[in-house]
């Protein structure tokens, strides 16, 4: 029988040296990454290659390199605390519904786990000192000086809009890594969403602690749909300053949080 070679055993075979700690620093330091820098990472290991002890070790070199004055913030979504109602992949049998939502142990910031979005997001919830903001679908962490600032008062109406952490991201002129993934995972393109007139609203839900227990609550939110982002990023990148380089293997794209959200409100409301 053949054997299927791993994901590890891939990226190694793609890989022709280690990407060390040393390779990754000049790498960030060529691509344009800062000392000091508020940076929201959005990122594929396999596509940066082999790196010795992994997503600690990317971490740990993004920390040391941003330094004392820099923060990392990452997106730690939960898309399983949705309702069940809505779910597709796979959808849930009519009567199972009231017992999912009943059964959820309600959204903790400190113990829920990111769910798809790869293992960065989960090793940067870990760390010691990450601060996390408090929305049940959408939230984000963050590691440095202005990691509490940035995941304050996360707002259940607004996942990805106004007055959330990537609100606040592009208010200090915050800036966007996409560290081997493309702008179809640009999070701050939602942003650019909630100035739509059109945008479409939905009511969702989520298990919320009330009175020591969990409580499914209704709440109003934007429908987000990433439709047209990579389209939207390929626009972005004739019109704007962006630097795009190599971090190991992967192809990176670094710019401004705000520089992308002012464009996207135009091009959305011209393609949708």
């Amino acid at each position: 029988m053949e054997k299927k070679i791993s994901n590890e055993a891939a990226v190694m075979a793609g890989t022709k040296t280690p990407i060390t700690r040393e390779r990754l620093s000049r790498d960030f330091e060529a691509l344009g990454v800062e000392p000091g820098m508020c940076l929201l990472v959005h990122c594929s290991m396999s596509n940066i290659g082999w790196i010795p002890g992994g997503a600690q070790l990317l971490v740990e070199t993004l920390l040391d390199y941003l330094g004392k004055d820099g923060t990392l913030m990452v997106p730690t979504h939960t898309t399983h605390l949705s309702d069940p109602i809505t779910w597709e992949a796979p959808p849930v049998p009519a009567d199972w519904i009231d017992p999912v939502r009943n059964g959820f142990p309600a959204f903790d910031p400190h113990k829920t786990p990111t769910r798809g979005m790869g293992i960065l997001p989960e090793t940067v919830r870990r760390w010691p000192g990450a601060v996390r903001s408090n929305h049940p679908h959408t939230s984000f962490c963050a590691i440095g000086l202005r990691a509490d600032e940035l995941m304050a008062d996360h707002a259940l109406s607004s996942p990805m809009g106004t007055g959330s952490p990537l609100q606040k991201l592009c208010d200090i002129d915050g800036s966007v890594l996409l560290l081997g993934v493309g702008y179809g995972n640009n999070s701050c393109f939602h942003l650019a969403e909630d100035f739509l007139d059109n945008a479409p609203r939905i009511i969702d839900g989520a298990p919320l602690l009330q009175n020591g227990k969990s409580v499914w609550t209704k709440f109003d939110s934007i429908a987000y749909d990433d439709e047209g982002f990579e389209q939207c990023g390929a626009d972005f990148e004739k019109s704007s300053t962006t630097r795009k380089g190599k971090i190991g293997n992967g192809d990176c794209h670094l710019f401004s949080a705000r520089t992308a959200v002012d464009f996207a409100k135009t091009w959305l409301r011209q393609n949708r």
